[in-house]
């Protein structure tokens, strides 16, 4: 499902804490809230979307104003996420240094009164930022790559004496072979002549192939060319080879790589499909100019959601497009200039 459209924005304003979702669109918003469940910042109007979601009104949200910013910036702030399994409510913030055991605020009054060396979990990580066995740690972690960098040249020095290997043995067969009697002369020919005749076998195999290829190639364009018309338009997935055609009688038809039909969506869902465009995964999106949506279908002809309903209030449909690097869908809208852009990761 969609998370929301948006116009391509930019700004020279520099904030302590900007809006992660903005960010991914080109964004540059100032973050007001931080969730710890996410890992993510947000502005008021994100901040505003993530409550609107049933799963995520129970996720704990922290003003900025709450942790340094000049400590931690730009990285997320050092607070706890994980929930305790005995108290599902509370997060396990708190570190026992005489029992060596993670818990939280109610496990603390319940089991650790009586522990004069209990802290928060955010201050054990900063003491432990600055400590030696980092430092250890990060030594030891240069000393593997170096490991890594030195095996990786023993194996090129291997491939190049191996190579230097069957240059010599070559030589040595062309040295002795001139020394070798009539009978293995003659054998050597009959040799040549098996493999030239191999060679000719597997050249013609290759040459019919390749003519096959081409002729089908260009019957498909053939195939794609007299499909291309006004209101028509056509798309190909590579994932499934097939070829997805829409115009304003049959809504959507599919076709597999020889050209045979596969199937139609014509219960008008879309009402007058205007766009199709594949996901690279064996599926495709629809746009419905009639019907003002985008709708996900399935290698097999079945619907498999609504991307793009009424309610997002687009406008009639023209055409879709979709990134595949960056899970985005692009969508363009009748009289108008702008281009919506729905991220569906």
């Amino acid at each position: 499902m969609a998370t929301g459209a948006h116009h391509v924005d930019t700004s020279d304003e520099i904030f302590d804490f900007t809006c992660s979702p903005c960010s991914e669109q080109n964004k540059n918003r100032e973050a007001v809230r931080y969730c710890v469940e996410c890992q993510d910042y947000y502005c008021q109007s994100c901040t505003d979307m993530h409550k609107m979601f049933p799963a995520m009104r129970g996720h704990k949200l922290l003003h900025t104003a709450d942790y340094s910013s000049s400590s931690h910036h730009p990285g997320l702030p050092p607070v706890p996420t994980e929930r305790c399994n005995n108290h599902k409510t509370k997060l396990i913030d708190m570190y026992c240094w005489g029992h060596d055991e993670v818990c939280c605020t109610s496990c603390v009054a319940e089991n650790h009164r009586s522990c004069d060396s209990v802290t928060s979990i955010t201050d054990v990580i900063k003491k432990s930022a600055a400590s030696k066995e980092t430092d250890t740690l990060i030594q030891e972690l240069n000393t593997l790559i170096n490991v890594c960098s030195e095996i990786k040249t023993a194996k090129e020095t291997d491939l190049s004496e191996i190579n230097l290997a069957k240059e010599r043995a070559i030589g040595e067969i062309e040295k002795h072979r001139k020394e070798i009697d009539t009978l293995l002369d003659e054998l050597e020919n009959a040799s040549k002549t098996k493999i030239e005749n191999e060679y000719k076998k597997l050249l013609d195999e290759s040459s019919n192939v390749k003519q096959k290829i081409t002729e089908y190639e260009s019957r498909l364009q053939k195939r794609v060319s007299a499909l291309q018309s006004p209101t028509r338009h056509v798309t190909f997935d590579r994932c499934s080879e097939n070829v997805y055609v829409t115009d304003n009688r049959n809504e959507l038809v599919s076709f597999n790589k020889e050209g045979k039909y596969i199937s139609s969506i014509t219960d008008g869902l879309l009402d007058t499909a205007v766009g199709v465009c594949s996901d690279g995964r064996g599926s495709v999106f629809v746009g419905g100019y009639g019907s003002k949506k985008v709708i996900h279908v399935g290698a097999d002809g079945q619907i498999l959601g609504e991307v793009v309903g009424k309610s997002h209030r687009l406008g009639s449909i023209c055409s879709v497009c979709f990134d595949e690097h960056h899970k985005r869908l692009v969508v363009t809208i009748s009289n108008s200039d702008k281009i919506h852009i729905f991220d569906l990761k």
